[in-house]
């Protein structure tokens, strides 16, 4: 196989134009440049298609802000016999791979693009290896009916693959799968597998799982001869790290094909590598951040914070003591904020009347948008703690427009009862550490969650509209401002003007 190298739009014409085609040759493409629907439709309708076997398509994520219109859409195309299709930071309109576009793939890898992709819709008859990698699909409904629909397919991965909390539980009929791996599936709720080819299953930090169960036949419908699967089934090795595997409903640990259970207490060499990378805050996500500063659902929030996390990951209790820091030192500033804010509204000549009539009530609007920045501060910490505690945002904080307010008369009242509730957190956290050899117990994960939820209630009924805001306006700004530091490379240091 020839590889062919595309580095920049002109030298993809060039390939394009250039490049023999006959019977028997066969090529790999790489291109390292984002490249636009129009152009992958062009590539798609060239004489190259009927010779290329590989499509790679990679590049860095910071040549993205100089191209506009850059998602690709896979269900207009088609690639007779391209075998492998490998992606790294293109955006993608939706991971629609069907046989009718890509008959021949056996290899599809996609890793990081930066944006959502709409929905996950596969049917690939010849698929054998499938990976995927910090991807949030917004509809993955058919999440396990695609897997299903590549009967071919004898490895799966992910990682950071987000969105299938949309069910309870996804059905897998694989009848060829013999490795599957998931590392932070953090909304994965359920799975069932009709996969008697099974050698190996491994989930880790997948916290939200709740069911495993392996089907023992293949369930009644619809399926070909490809799907038949004679003999005993094989046996199969279960690892798992960060996931209460045994406390999940399902048989997947007392199956008569379960040959061993391991469970990671210590951290493996790919989880210390994790963390070493983790512990660099100049590291930039590839996704595509600032899309999080027009944010309209409370989810959406949570899923930006598990892109912005970048703290090195220990146990879940010494998670959650530097996550409580970072909340006590920004609800501090958040005060300090708050009585900037009433210092200036209290001096001659520029209360809230006069504020909107003079210049100088400039510094009222500069107060009162650095207080909301400090408290959209605050929400990322707590968010970032249901985050560890598997918790869904949307289920802590409400998404009713109408706010039951708690109170907007005792402002002073209202800090008092977030401080308790900080307390609480502090308390918890440190008698885990301490006393529990760093396992966070279900009656401390319970308290921690209730004053969470208490805290978040206080900020968006009574906080927020103190200061006409809202939840959702405190999140969007603090979304902004993390964005624009991840982009210019400032998430370390210190200053609120970085």
């Amino acid at each position: 196989m020839s590889e062919l190298l595309a580095a920049t739009p002109q030298q993809l014409e060039d390939v394009l134009s250039k490049t023999p085609v006959g019977a028997t040759t066969s090529y790999s493409l790489t291109i390292n440049y984002p490249l636009s629907n129009t152009t992958f439709l062009m590539l798609s309708t060239s004489e190259l298609r009927d010779a290329l076997h590989s499509l790679v398509i990679t590049f860095d994520s910071d040549q993205l802000t100089h191209c506009k219109n850059s998602v690709i859409d896979t269900s207009r195309v088609f690639f007779p016999v391209l075998r492998k299709f490998h992606i790294v930071s293109q955006p993608i309109k939706s991971i629609t791979f069907l046989s009718s576009n890509f008959p021949k793939l056996e290899e599809l890898n996609i890793e990081q693009p930066s944006n959502h992709p709409q929905k996950l819709d596969l049917d690939l008859p010849n698929l054998k290896l499938l990976h995927m990698d910090h991807i949030y699909v917004t509809d993955a409904r058919k999440f396990g009916s695609s897997i299903s629909r590549c009967p071919k397919l004898e490895c799966f991965s992910s990682y950071k693959l987000w969105g299938l909390g949309c069910l309870r539980e996804h059905v897998i009929i694989a009848p060829r799968l013999v490795d599957w791996e998931m590392q932070r599936a953090d909304d994965l709720e359920g799975l069932s597998f009709w996969a008697p080819s099974l050698v190996g299953i491994r989930f880790k930090s997948c916290r939200e799982l709740r069911l495993v169960h392996m089907l023992e036949k293949l369930p009644p419908g619809a399926w070909g001869p490809e799907y038949q699967y004679s003999g005993e089934p094989s046996t199969y090795h279960v690892s798992f790290y960060c996931v209460d595997l045994p406390g999940c409903h399902g048989n997947l640990l007392s199956s008569k094909s379960t040959a061993m259970v391991q469970e990671n207490t210590t951290v493996q060499e790919d989880e210390k590598k994790e963390r070493r990378e983790d512990k660099n805050p100049l590291k930039k996500p590839r996704m595509d951040l600032q899309q999080y500063s027009e944010l309209t659902r409370v989810s959406e929030y949570g899923v930006f914070t598990s892109l912005t996390a970048i703290y090195g990951r220990v146990s879940v209790p010494r998670n959650l003591a530097y996550l409580y820091c970072g909340v006590v030192e920004e609800f501090c500033e958040f005060k300090s904020a708050a009585r900037t804010l009433d210092r200036l509204k209290r001096e001659p000549g520029e209360g809230v009347e006069a504020a909107r009539l003079a210049e100088d009530g400039d510094k009222i609007v500069a107060a009162r948008l650095a207080l909301l920045k400090e408290l959209g501060d605050v929400t990322w910490y707590l968010s970032a703690m249901c985050n560890e505690l598997g918790i869904k945002l949307d289920e802590v904080v409400s998404e009713d427009k109408v706010a039951e307010v708690v109170g907007t008369a005792d402002l002073a009242g209202l800090l008092d009862q977030v401080l308790i509730n900080i307390g609480t957190i502090g308390g918890k956290v440190k008698k885990a550490i301490r006393d529990d050899q760093e396992e966070m117990t279900k009656e401390k994960r319970g308290t921690i969650e209730q004053c969470i939820r208490e805290i978040f209630r206080i900020i968006q009924h009574g906080l927020c509209p103190s200061y006409r805001s809202s939840i959702l306006e405190v999140m969007r700004l603090n979304a902004e401002k993390a964005a624009s530091r991840f982009a210019r490379g400032v998430v370390q240091g210190d200053g609120d003007n970085r």
